[in-house]
């Protein structure tokens, strides 16, 4: 979000669209720690659903 925020701010179309795939590339980093969480039992099944829809 904060990556979101700063490139809207930045005043720069490219600024803003480098700093959209940093978000991008962050949100996919959540997901993948999400399945790691899974596989170890830190999450359930449903937590893990509805916390990756949101990712």
């Amino acid at each position: 979000m904060a990556n979101v925020a700063g490139g809207f701010d930045s005043g720069s179309d490219a600024e803003f669209i480098r700093l959209l795939g940093y978000a991008r590339r962050s949100a996919s980093e959540v997901q993948s720690h999400l399945y790691i969480a899974l596989d170890r039992g830190y999450v359930t099944e449903e937590e893990f659903e509805a916390i990756y829809q949101k990712a």
